[in-house]
Formats: structure tokens, C-alpha cells, sequence
């Protein structure tokens, strides 16, 4: 192989070892979540009492299960994908008046893939029940996320917060977060096109002299 073609298979490969480590290092996202009010234990189903009421809760369940992860597509930023944390529904009970409630409450995502940890979405979950008739009523409920986004790896997960207002019992409601996978870091990259560049420079004037000696 000439000095010539090597120095442009060296420019070529850089630039698609750049393109390849953007794209391709992971193209899927797995993982699972469970919910914890007020500090209790993390499961895939969590439920909160809403004091002041008679039967009224706050419940929680989570996407996927750990024996049963959810795997989905992942892009990498400055783009992202909207994903299911898991969904909160309300049961009324019975208040005979307004109630306002107030709880901490965490998500706990569990990844498999590309990297396995855990981290943990902080957040609160308030709002205002009231349900004079048992099994009906009508509720504000506002889940408001306190620490995002939350890493683990290179995968970044930034939940949304969810105001809603309802008529319950009602559909569940979705957590939401936006899903991305950082890429090469901007040094990295840079550096890697600039080998390519010089690569293909290089071998570009070296060409051009040849030419101009050789006089064509």
C-alpha cells in the first residue's frame, strides 16, 4: 500500500471510529423502575394513604419489573426520547371535605444495559382530594422531580413534572422522563478529527508535491 493510501485509510478510519463511538456503542437502553413513598421500601408496586381520608391513596407502578426489564432505543444527545418511568393513579376514598396532601416520594431506576447501577429520581408528590361519595370525587395531583437529571453511565434520565387534574378513579397517569446517551466527550472527538484531517492533509500534499515534481 502507498504512503498516499495509507494516510487516507488512516483519515477515513478516524472519522468513522468518531461517527461509530457516537452512535453505535449502544444502541439500546434496558432497565426497570419502583417507586418509595415517604421512605418506604422500593417496589415495582408502591402505595401511599392520603391522610384525612377514608380509603384514599396514591399508587405507584413501575416500568418493567426485575425479571421482566423494558428495552428500548437510545440516542444520544443533543437528542433525547421521551420513556415511561411508570404511572401514578388515585383512589378518592372518602373526605367529606378538601384535603391537601403532601409526601416525599422516589423513583429508582435499575439499568441493565449499557451499564448496570441504580440511581434514584427525588421528588414530591402533592395535591388537593376531595370525594364525597366513596369510589368518586375529584383530584389535583402534582408529582414535582427535585434532583435530575439522574445518571448512570452514559445514559442520562430527566423525569418531567407531571401536573394533573381528574376526576377519580381515573386512568393512570404516565411519569415521563427524557432518555439520552451521552456521547464522546467534545476533547475526544475533536481529536479524532483532527487526526483524521491531518491524516488526509498530509497525505493531500504530499500527493500535490509528487504531481508538481513529476511535472503533470
Amino acid at each position: 500500500m502507498s504512503w498516499f493510501s495509507r494516510n487516507v485509510a488512516f483519515a477515513v478510519g478516524a472519522m468513522a471510529l468518531l461517527a461509530f463511538s457516537s452512535f453505535a456503542s449502544a444502541d439500546t437502553v434496558t432497565y426497570y423502575t419502583e417507586g418509595s413513598f415517604d421512605g418506604s421500601t422500593f417496589t415495582s408496586l408502591s402505595s401511599f394513604s392520603i391522610p384525612g381520608t377514608t380509603g384514599g391513596s396514591i399508587s405507584f407502578t413501575g416500568a418493567g419489573t426485575v425479571g421482566s426489564p423494558i428495552s428500548l432505543p437510545l440516542v444520544y444527545s443533543p437528542f433525547h426520547t421521551n420513556y415511561s418511568l411508570g404511572t401514578l393513579s388515585v383512589t378518592p376514598g372518602t373526605t367529606g371535605v378538601p384535603v391537601n396532601f403532601s409526601t416525599p416520594f422516589d423513583i429508582r431506576i435499575t439499568q441493565i444495559d449499557p451499564t448496570t447501577g441504580t440511581g434514584t429520581a427525588d421528588s414530591t408528590i402533592s395535591g388537593t382530594i376531595f370525594a364525597t361519595i366513596p369510589g368518586s370525587g375529584n383530584a389535583t395531583v402534582t408529582f414535582l422531580p427535585s434532583s435530575v437529571p439522574v445518571a448512570i453511565g452514559p445514559v442520562t434520565y430527566t423525569p418531567a413534572p407531571l401536573v394533573f387534574d381528574l376526576n377519580v378513579p381515573g386512568p393512570p397517569r404516565e411519569v415521563v422522563a427524557q432518555v439520552q446517551g451521552v456521547p464522546l466527550p467534545a476533547t475526544a472527538s475533536a481529536g479524532l478529527w483532527l487526526l483524521g484531517g491531518l491524516g488526509a492533509l498530509g497525505a493531500f500534499k504530499k500527493f500535490a508535491v509528487g504531481r508538481v515534481l513529476a511535472g503533470v
